[in-house]
């Protein structure tokens, strides 16, 4: 069990935010991805990223949830 959807609550509107709005900046050309990429990574690690990526990983892998015994 993992608290996914306990940290999606939390922080998945702020992480959803930061995205659309990198995205669009991205697709009209009002920023430079090559010069931006880690500072929108900044931004999404404090928004609570690396938190639902790490609970992620506990999950289970779902070959091993569809294997026949």
């Amino acid at each position: 069990m993992t608290r996914l959807a306990e940290l999606s609550r939390e922080y998945g509107s702020n992480i959803t935010d930061i995205v659309n709005e990198y995205f669009a900046e991205a697709l009209t050309g009002e920023i430079d991805i090559d010069s931006t990429w880690n500072e929108y990574l900044s931004k999404l690690k404090a928004a609570g990223y690396d938190e639902i990526v790490e609970e992620l990983q506990k999950a289970p892998l779902y070959e091993d949830l569809t294997k026949i015994n």
